[in-house]
């Protein structure tokens, strides 16, 4: 609520108007992660993020858009493209991310019955998600790895940031059809995220992915030795 308040709503939706040059429909607003930025679908097509603080914003908005372009390709699940449209916040040069908007649902918007009953599913998926991209080590980001060196290894790589809340899934399938929200990825261990989550349907979720997981790594570590 406080980052809806704190939001110039009426301005942001002259800009949005503008720039999909149609009129505006089934408007719908939600806080980012931690209130840093206020994002609004309009007409069940695009979803726009704008910034609440201009400078964090820009940093944001330029290292998702790296990393998005970088990954896109190597997760195996559909990564929506990111779009930065040049914006003003009080005279202060910065970006808002646009995204095309993808109709499906989200863990906190599912019943826990229906995760846990699709966990097999989706930890099997995931984990392979989980495994391309942090054995993965793309060129055009090493520079924002904290050692440009450093590689991967057995939970050591790039990780999305928060894979449970930040992926769609498909209803009718149970399957994961998208992934977003990549501004808060970043390389090291990521081991304690499959035991960050404290809450079912996040704990069988979390504990079937790590073991899927570690399955594959070894699979594959074998094959290379």
């Amino acid at each position: 609520m406080r980052t809806v308040l704190n939001s110039n709503i009426g301005a942001h939706l002259k800009f949005i108007r503008k720039n999909m040059n149609a009129p505006l429909r089934k408007i719908k607003t939600f806080s980012g992660f931690m209130g840093r930025n206020l994002v609004i679908s309009v007409n069940n097509k695009y979803v726009f993020k704008f910034p609440l603080d201009a400078q964090q914003g820009r940093h944001k908005a330029l290292r998702e858009k790296r990393i998005v372009d970088a990954f896109e390709k190597i997760s195996g699940v559909y990564v929506p493209p990111v779009e930065l449209l040049p914006y003003k916040i009080n005279g202060v040069d910065t970006f808002v991310r646009k995204y095309e908007y993808i109709s499906g649902r989200t863990i906190p918007q599912l019943p826990s019955e229906f995760v846990i009953n699709n966990s097999d599913t989706m930890a099997r998926q995931l984990a392979q998600i989980i495994y391309n991209i942090s054995t993965s080590d793309p060129s055009e980001i090493r520079d924002l790895k904290p050692d440009a060196n450093a590689t991967p290894d057995f939970m050591v790589g790039w990780s999305q940031g928060d894979w449970c809340d930040n992926f769609f899934i498909d209803e009718k399938t149970g399957k994961i059809i998208a992934l977003f929200d990549w501004e808060d990825s970043k390389f090291g261990n990521f081991a304690p995220m499959f035991h960050h989550y404290k809450t079912e349907p996040y704990i069988t979720l979390m504990q079937k992915t790590q073991a899927e997981y570690t399955a594959l790594y070894n699979k594959h570590n074998k094959k290379k030795s």
